[in-house]
């Protein structure tokens, strides 16, 4: 296994199917043994059964990869975007399945959402590596799943963003909430 394919690669996180795919001349037990010596020498990590990382890895890329189809969403980016101020230590995605991991000392929580919203790609980006919700799909995503909730800075939302995805959700009380949060807005200018 020669691992300077990997290091050019800008993935960090490699499941043992993905080695598998990058390196096919390995049969099952020179894989094993490459990912072994690997380890061993500190050169990828066992982050947690059939996962492994390139030293500095991208957490969220994790929280991505550990239960597909997901993507990073609500508290994460609205934190990273400034719309609301306290901080989140924990990665929020959201997934097929509702759990709270703990992998290499860093929370990573998922939210169960519908696979008609998990699996529409408005307002996502993926840049092959990893999905992240928008600002607009991570407001709406957060309004949808909590109710009502106070957002601290309103003014990087992009309204006309925010009607174009609202569809997608098939949900009248989003409506609603996302009426008072414009309003909200509004007065606020």
């Amino acid at each position: 296994m020669n691992l300077i394919t990997l290091y050019q690669m800008k993935q960090s996180v490699f499941t043992r199917a993905s080695l598998a795919q990058i390196y096919p001349e390995l049969e099952e037990r020179q894989m094993t043994n490459a990912l072994y010596y690997a380890v061993k020498n500190g050169q990828l990590t066992k982050i947690r059964r059939g996962f492994y990382v390139k030293p500095g890895y991208d957490k969220q890329e994790l929280a991505c990869k550990l239960y597909p189809p997901a993507y990073v969403s609500t508290d994460t980016v609205l934190f990273e975007a400034g719309i609301i101020f306290q901080l989140m230590s924990e990665i929020i995605c959201l997934s097929r399945v509702s759990r709270e991991v703990v992998v290499d000392q860093q929370t990573i929580r998922y939210r169960k959402v519908k696979d008609m919203i998990l699996t529409n790609p408005m307002g996502v980006k993926n840049d092959g590596i990893k999905s992240v919700a928008s600002v607009e799909r991570a407001v709406l995503d957060t309004l949808f799943l909590d109710g009502q909730r106070h957002l601290d800075n309103v003014r990087p939302i992009h309204w006309d963003m925010i009607d174009a995805l609202l569809p997608m959700y098939h949900n009248q009380a989003l409506y609603e909430r996302v009426k008072r949060l414009e309003n909200y807005a509004k007065d606020d200018k």
